[in-house]
């Protein structure tokens, strides 16, 4: 599938728009529920949701060492601790801020891929178009920026999370090629909610769950959609496009959750906003150019 045709832009766009989405679901599905166990419910649900899938397309459970090595880091490190702090974080800033901060995922990816990757080297092209992107995003929410500043415990959780999850992804676009999206998600996000709910008993344990139709509904929208169908696309994905390319994502779907705002709860998009999200769109664009323009001057790891 080339990284232009029409199925992969279909695909992309469609993880955009969900995951414009599931700031806000994370936010409501905190509502009464404890973080740790919010998330681990969530991915306890995927997992399951998944193994019927399998099930009912009889594909293979089995796992090579290699793909269980992959499974244990991706599970571990993107579902369990990353995705652990977000919904920590989540405490603490705003869900338009915590979009913003997870915004330091590209750079994040586009440096652990410069070193693992061998094909994606990092150019001044790619870091100036992460810059003007991250630039757009900071203009689209400075407001929220400003008034949530103070909260530097969600903020360090939000930037421990992006790095968390550049470093599965990158692992997983070099080591993970061989593995069935559906197997990777069932068996990672399996790893992930039992480390979730397993720090949910050690740190959550006595605290009182008050359910409502509209968290239940956040956690199962999470759930199937943000998780499921999402992240199986996007790992799909990522066999086909580079890593830097998937990590662009992040960029784009706190764009794609203000125009659903605008389009759902009919609210006004400003000059500001346009500006920002232009912002976006150029520093995409840059970062995009195919790698004629001169890498930077670091030095390159040795082979793993």
């Amino acid at each position: 599938m080339r990284p232009g045709s029409l199925k992969s832009i279909t695909l992309y766009a469609i993880i955009c728009l969900i995951w414009g989405s599931t700031w806000l679901g994370i936010k409501v599905g905190l509502e009464g529920v404890p973080p740790l166990f919010g998330a681990g419910l969530r991915f306890a649900i995927s997992a399951v949701v998944l193994l019927a899938v399998l099930l009912s397309k009889r594909l293979s459970l089995r796992l090579s060492p290699a793909d269980a090595r992959v499974i244990a880091l991706v599970g571990t490190v993107n579902f369990g601790i990353s995705y652990g702090l977000v919904y920590w974080s989540e405490q603490y800033v705003s869900s338009g801020l915590a979009s913003v901060l997870f915004c330091a995922y590209p750079f994040f990816v586009a440096v652990l891929a410069h070193y693992w990757l061998h094909l994606e080297r990092l150019t001044w092209a790619k870091l100036f178009g992460i810059f003007l992107g991250f630039g757009g995003i900071v203009f689209i929410y400075s407001d929220q920026i400003r008034s949530t500043a103070n909260s530097s415990r969600g903020i360090v959780g939000m930037l421990l999370a992006a790095a968390g999850s550049s470093v599965s992804l990158v692992y997983l676009k070099k080591h993970g090629k061989s593995l069935h999206t559906l197997v990777l998600n069932f068996y990672a996000m399996l790893l992930g909610s039992a480390i979730l709910l397993a720090g949910a008993g050690a740190m959550e344990w006595g605290t009182p769950v008050h359910w409502s139709m509209k968290n239940v509904g956040a956690v199962l929208y999470l759930a199937i959609f943000g998780s499921v169908i999402a992240f199986t696309i996007y790992f799909y994905l990522l066999k086909h496009l580079s890593a830097i390319h998937m990590s662009f994502v992040s960029l784009i779907y706190p764009v794609v959750a203000l125009l659903l705002g605008a389009w759902v709860l009919k609210e006004r998009v400003s000059w500001g906003i346009a500006i920002g999200a232009s912002l976006v769109l150029a520093g995409i664009l840059v970062s995009s150019r195919t790698n004629t323009s001169a890498p930077l001057d670091v030095p390159e790891a040795p082979e793993t």
